[in-house]
């Protein structure tokens, strides 16, 4: 085979010309493999997955994490290459997928033309600097309330040109069929979302991706459309995440706050994305300020909601507790079905005459008629409200 290799020189123009796919597409072409080029937190950036490829899925199976500076490693069994790339305290990574292994000396020769031309797209790239990984966590902590700092002073620290009176905005996004690939989905929303807008904080929760969205610009104020379309689609998003990847999102929406009041719109983004999950919606984008009846009751002080659920239930929650017996859940089931005596006994695996005695027993318990729909209604309330502040841990 006849080949003509570019020199470093070529090589470092082209990526400062086109990006890194330069230097990537070039890789792939010679050694006829699937290649994946990440930095030092498994962020990937080539090749770009706005276009999943299959191929991205195991390349970070074997990773091996204690490779030295311009060191390489090659996993027999699964064909995989790993080249360590460091410069100053940064590093990079380098993949190269069903490597024969009669190809990873030419694969080794390669690499190293090619390593000065990638450090430099690294040295010279700012997308995530050392600051915006301390500013993520420093968020991290001030939306978990175990930071002393407001969020003003903290995005000071970091950027002195954030419109502080701004409004912004919330967004939850959760996936609901994780599966073990959530470097690669990590790494492909922060560069979908840098794409959409630059401005949008981005904060990587255990079990979610917290979003603080810049509000958009309201010029007459007289005609505030609470509908109005955000900066960020959100629905565009799920769809990606639905067709491209077959992960089901949720995605849950708070109000518009200035920054200084951003947890409220955490909260009320959290509280959006629970109450339909507990009742088995899912793949749905849910506004705070469209939850109907319940947009009321979670806009109360969430401390007299407690107090007013406990006091609805806490009859039966005792009872509970001292007999190990399930009539909260029982009631739940029952009002959840509209009163439907089959279902409710179907989904609790109980003969109809077990249901009947439980909800009598339910009836002693509150001093109250479950064929009133007023009483129903009342519990119904009482136990969403119960189980979205269980999920908020308050």
């Amino acid at each position: 085979m006849s080949i003509e290799l570019k020199t470093v020189y070529q090589l470092v123009d082209g990526v400062l010309n086109e990006g890194l796919s330069f230097v990537g597409l070039y890789l792939e072409r010679y050694l006829s493999s699937f290649v994946v080029i990440t930095d030092n937190y498994r962020q990937i950036h080539y090749p770009d997955l706005t276009a999943h490829s299959p191929d991205v899925d195991t390349i970070f199976a074997t990773f091996p994490h204690n490779l030295v500076q311009d060191q390489y490693y090659y996993q027999k069994e699964t064909k995989m290459f790993y080249y360590h790339l460091k410069f100053n305290d940064n590093s990079a990574y380098l993949i190269v997928k069903d490597l024969p292994g009669n190809n990873v000396p030419f694969a080794v020769s390669l690499v190293n033309e090619t390593k000065l031309a990638i450090k430099c797209y690294f040295a010279n790239l700012s997308i995530i600097p050392k600051n915006k990984t301390n500013l993520e966590k420093e968020l991290t902590q001030y939306l978990s309330f175990q930071s002393n700092l407001n969020i003003c002073d903290i995005l000071k620290k970091y950027d002195k040109k954030i419109q502080l009176d701004k409004k912004h905005y919330v967004e939850i996004m959760k996936i609901v069929n994780p599966n073990e690939n959530k470097l690669m989905i990590d790494s492909f929303v922060r560069k979908y979302l840098r794409n959409v807008n630059s401005e949008i904080m981005i904060v990587m929760m255990p079990d979610s991706i917290t979003l603080i969205i810049p509000a958009p610009l309201v010029r007459n104020l007289s005609k505030i459309n609470v509908n109005r379309p955000p900066l960020f689609d959100s629905s565009a998003l799920r769809k990606i995440m639905l067709n491209q990847f077959n992960i089901i999102t949720n995605f849950g929406r708070g109000q518009e706050y200035p920054l200084s009041d951003i947890l409220s719109s955490y909260r009320e983004a959290r509280i959006a994305i629970s109450l339909p999950s507990l009742i088995g919606e899912n793949n749905f984008i849910q506004q705070f300020s469209q939850l109907g009846m319940f947009y009321q009751i979670f806009s109360q002080d969430l401390d007299n909601l407690k107090i007013y659920s406990l006091h609805t239930l806490g009859e039966i929650l005792e009872y509970d507790k001292k007999n190990g017996s399930d009539l909260l859940e029982t009631l739940r089931k029952f009002l959840d079905s509209s009163f439907n005596w089959k279902v409710t006994a179907d989904n609790l695996f109980i003969h109809v005459n077990t249901l009947h005695y439980r909800l009598e027993r339910i009836e002693k318990l509150i001093n109250a008629d479950l064929s009133k729909m007023d009483v129903c209604t009342n519990l119904f309330i009482a136990i969403k409200v119960w189980d979205v502040l269980n999920m908020l841990e308050i």
